[in-house]
């Protein structure tokens, strides 16, 4: 497969195209998205719930994403892999966003990082854009802030906090974020923030008319028994076969169906038969 490069999305956004995301965590499940169309990995830090079992996203660290973004990375060479910056990993100042970024684009071969961008961060996404990194600028739903605000709930469903969620997405945008991510945004918000952005804007559960759709690959799966947004679409049942498939081999274990003896080592008689004569005075 071709690598692909940051650059094919912008030419999918001019031809009209939608483009996929997914988010990835480990080396297995990369290796096999990798044989898919999904244009983009990401590497989010909703592996604190998903991997991790954490009740939020925040209990996650720099170190503990960059390594799953490597192996990402490992298992997906050849696909465009995103990262996401945890909490309090670029917060502080600009400067420890900067050096963080860095680790992700050098250590972990990240083509972009993903930081959740309020109005303080829009100096900090300028300087990782001016830095050469390139940042996809996480809007509306937040979940690093959701302290902050309480319940999660959609974002953009009144006409001051849609203009104010467009307007930041257009600042972001001036200072050089490379794609914008809207989250749990009324649709309309995002058709009209679609109309207004230059740059890819991706949605999660914002609605049809944003350029790329992104969803957490245990959702989709089928593989997370727990609540799930209402705009998770499950397409399979991998959860219940991996079930099934442990039951299966639990039964066969304790009747003695496994293992047969296709499935054994053996030694050739002539050694079994010297390997008998030395035991013997045992």
């Amino acid at each position: 497969m071709k690598k692909q490069k940051v650059a094919d999305l912008y030419e999918k956004k001019k031809n009209s195209e939608r483009f996929s995301l997914i988010t990835c965590y480990d080396y297995t499940m990369a290796r096999i998205l990798s044989k898919t169309g999904v244009d983009m990995l990401l590497t989010g830090d909703s592996a604190s719930q998903m991997v991790l079992g954490e009740n939020n996203t925040l209990n996650i660290s720099v170190d503990m994403l960059i390594a799953l973004t490597k192996a990402v990375r490992r298992g997906a060479p050849d696909k465009l892999v995103a990262a996401d910056m945890p909490f309090m990993s670029y917060q502080p100042s600009i400067e420890r966003a900067l050096i963080n970024a860095g680790r992700f684009a050098a250590e972990a071969e990240a083509d972009a990082v993903k930081i959740e961008s309020g109005w303080p961060q829009v100096e900090t996404v300028r300087a990782a854009a001016e830095s050469g990194i390139c940042v996809i600028a996480h809007i509306g739903l937040r979940p690093q802030s959701i302290g902050l605000k309480g319940r999660p709930k959609a974002e953009g469903t009144y006409a001051e906090d849609a203009a104010d969620l467009i307007r930041l997405a257009l600042a972001l945008e001036h200072a050089g974020a490379g794609f914008i991510l809207l989250e749990a945004a009324a649709r309309e918000t995002a058709e009209l923030m679609q109309q207004k952005l230059s740059i890819p804007l991706i949605g999660c559960g914002a609605g049809p008319a944003c350029d790329g759709q992104v969803l957490v690959v245990n959702d989709v799966m089928g593989m997370f028994d727990g609540p799930s947004p209402k705009f998770a679409r499950k397409y399979a049942e991998i959860g219940a076969s991996i079930s099934a498939a442990a039951n299966a081999y639990h039964e066969d274990v304790i009747s003695g169906a496994y293992p047969q003896d296709n499935e054994c080592y053996h030694i050739k008689p002539r050694e079994k038969q010297k390997l008998d004569e030395m035991l013997k005075d045992l």
